[in-house]
């Protein structure tokens, strides 16, 4: 469930009436609001890119995005990764580069030291 400030209150009978039919637990999951696309509610919503989230490997029609909140070619065109059809190696390729790339920017990954060998 995405919650929203129209049915913030709505979770708990949503999660109770879900628990009559065995879904508990981690099965049910709250998120927030995502800004982006037409989130426009700025007090609620999550800011997301993709240094703020690791990545999982997202495929539509559109091509490989790097991540499912970004999947929308039209709203998040900064996490598409590759257009088209590409090979599922090719794409998990792509976003490990694009990973490490960021880490290292970052700081977060430490640069790579060439010694002889």
């Amino acid at each position: 469930m995405t919650e929203t400030p129209e049915n913030r209150n709505d979770v708990e009978q949503l999660r109770e009436l879900l628990a009559g039919l065995g879904i508990t637990g981690e099965d049910f999951a709250v998120r927030p609001l995502v800004r982006r696309g037409f989130a426009h509610d700025e007090s609620t919503a999550v800011e997301i890119d993709d240094a703020a989230i690791a990545p999982e490997l997202t495929v539509t029609a559109d091509g490989v995005h790097w991540h499912p909140i970004g999947a929308d070619l039209g709203s998040s065109p900064d996490m598409l990764i590759a257009q088209g059809p590409v090979p599922l190696a090719e794409a998990k390729r792509l976003i490990t580069e694009r990973f490490l790339s960021l880490r290292q920017a970052d700081g977060s990954l430490p640069a790579a030291f060439m010694c002889a060998v």
